[in-house]
């Protein structure tokens, strides 16, 4: 996405989910336009854009991807998950 899998973002005391994927974007603007959409998970649990950051929590970002089954392929490559 960015060129590495793990990022270190500083934020000062208080920022929300939001101020850091205003951040991202502001450093990754080829990645900014996918932000509005991704799911930001927290420590393990979903988050919300207010939920505020503390020093230290570890932040994922899941972006949505664009794909899906190809019912033109032969039966026999089907399958489903």
């Amino acid at each position: 996405m960015v060129g590495r899998a793990q990022l270190r973002v500083e934020l000062p005391a208080g920022a929300t989910v939001d101020d850091l994927l205003r951040r991202v974007g502001e450093t990754h603007p080829d990645v900014a336009s996918g932000l509005g959409s991704a799911l930001t998970v927290v420590d393990g649990s979903q988050a919300g854009s207010e939920r505020e950051l503390r020093d230290g929590e570890h932040v994922a970002l899941l972006l949505p991807v664009a794909g899906g089954q190809n019912f033109n392929a032969p039966r026999r490559y089907l399958r489903w998950l």
